[in-house]
């Protein structure tokens, strides 16, 4: 009955299989290299038209919104599954106490990175090109301000921290201070699939929320974020061994590929939106979320997708995902660009490519080269990943 309360019977063991884990790593990698390429979009690549810029917007805009999505399901599932759905003794504290050296610790890290780097390289360029001092920096006070530090730090949850791809982090450790009360209600089979459909439907509606509180519930105490955790929470509890099983079946991805066609036909045909934008955007919502099962599926119908382990790169997906926007914004930014359209006569596609495979590349050779000579800093600032 709906009303009925009690744990689910639980396995004893908390371990993840290696076949699982092996899963987990190549998927997680994957979604990393995805997250680059949605930085490495810009409107400006699919402003001329045709084939091309067709491109740009199918891989670039829409295909790569699962990623994140990824990764909260990942860490919802694994912390229900590690917790035994709450029910084992301590693992709130326990939970806590690693999260702290998991998220917290790299979180401070990488944004104080960013704000001793990024930032002043930012507000040279502002200086130079005679914008406003503090553009695009995510601070919010005035030069030598003391609330500065709360921006850098990401205090303010209707802003994003210096280093803005970490809101997911600052957003992960909020849902595991408040996972005890969604496993509780996620027990419930009946009242966790309603809480779930209510709150994709608050997701869906997100684009309603009116000014400020838009940017809130986006990366402030995102809806995507609540979603997705409670669902990787939800299947921990009610089928724990779902991504045990060998996915054959091609339906979510054929699914996924025609759904982010069909939304870059909607972008080229009302590229300002339209009359059709409420559609195309919560068409993208939907497109994300088949995309998460479509990506989930594709590594068991790839032959070989799990030899992707045998390359050491494979386990950096957190340092490319924390250090990628960091190299987006300095080695390729538009000042890059414009030498490599004006000078060399990059096409749009070209620069897109380069604003992808430069940053991931230089990502993982710095990862590869701190685990080679500073071990001990490549695992504070990825958590000991």
């Amino acid at each position: 009955m709906w009303y009925n309360l009690r744990m689910p019977k639980q396995e004893t063991t908390t371990a993840i299989s290696p076949e699982l884990s092996a899963k987990l790593t190549v998927v997680s990698f994957i979604s990393a290299c995805f997250v680059v390429v949605l930085h490495a979009y810009d409107k400006s690549f699919a402003a001329g038209g045709g084939l091309p810029a067709w491109a740009v917007v199918f891989i670039g805009r829409i295909m790569p919104t699962f990623a994140v999505p990824v990764f909260f399901v990942i860490s919802g599932y694994l912390l229900g599954v590690k917790s035994c759905g709450g029910s084992r003794e301590g693992w709130y504290a326990q939970a806590l106490g690693k999260r702290t050296k998991t998220l917290l610790v790299p979180y401070l890290l990488w944004c104080t990175v960013y704000a001793l780097t990024v930032v002043p390289f930012t507000m040279y360029g502002n200086h130079a090109a005679g914008r406003a001092l503090l553009h695009n920096t995510h601070l919010h006070a005035a030069p030598g301000s003391l609330w500065n530090i709360v921006y850098v730090y990401g205090g303010d949850l209707f802003h994003l921290p210096v280093a803005s791809v970490m809101w997911y982090v600052r957003n992960l450790m909020m849902l595991v201070l408040i996972a005890p009360p969604l496993l509780r209600l996620l027990r419930s089979r009946l009242a966790g699939a309603a809480f779930l459909c209510a709150s994709f439907g608050a997701l869906l509606m997100h684009d309603w929320i009116p000014g400020r509180w838009w940017n809130l519930f986006e990366t402030g105490f995102s809806l995507a974020g609540v979603f997705y955790f409670s669902v990787g929470l939800f299947l921990s509890i009610h089928a724990a061994d779902y991504p045990l099983r060998r996915q054959r079946n091609p339906l979510w991805p054929v699914l996924w590929l025609g759904g982010c066609a069909l939304f870059t036909y909607i972008h080229f045909l009302h590229p300002t939106g339209g009359g059709l934008l409420a559609v195309q955007r919560m068409l993208a919502k939907v497109v994300t979320a088949i995309g998460v099962l479509a990506v989930w599926t594709l590594y068991d119908l790839v032959p070989g997708a799990s030899r992707f382990l045998r390359l050491s790169v494979v386990k950096d997906s957190f340092f490319v995902y924390a250090a990628h926007l960091g190299i987006i914004s300095t080695v390729t930014c538009a000042r890059t660009q414009d030498i490599l359209a004006t000078r060399l006569h990059v096409p749009a596609f070209g620069l897109f490519a380069i604003r992808i495979a430069v940053p991931i590349l230089l990502a993982l050779a710095a990862a590869e080269t701190l685990k080679r000579w500073l071990p001990k800093a490549y695992a504070l600032l990825t958590g000991g990943r």
